[in-house]
């Protein structure tokens, strides 16, 4: 694997982890609904957590795309 794809590739991932991450915020704003400590509250938490990895990643594409797989030939 390239180093500009595995870089690439260990972007996509902190992007996601830091959408996980941030869907924790919601446990200190509405700690009523975003908990642990209920099944709902464990489900609307992990759909947070989906939802948010998932537009930390959209916005990590939009800014690098996905790098070329092939050296161009000269």
């Amino acid at each position: 694997m390239r180093r500009t794809t595995k870089r690439w590739l260990h972007g996509l991932a902190s992007a996601f982890i830091i959408g996980i991450a941030s869907a924790g915020s919601n446990m200190l704003i509405d700690g009523e609904h975003f908990n642990l400590w209920s099944f709902e509250g464990i489900k609307k938490t992990a759909e947070a957590a989906v939802v948010m990895g998932f537009l930390g990643s959209r916005a990590y594409l939009q800014e690098a795309p996905l790098p070329p797989l092939r050296e161009p030939r000269k």
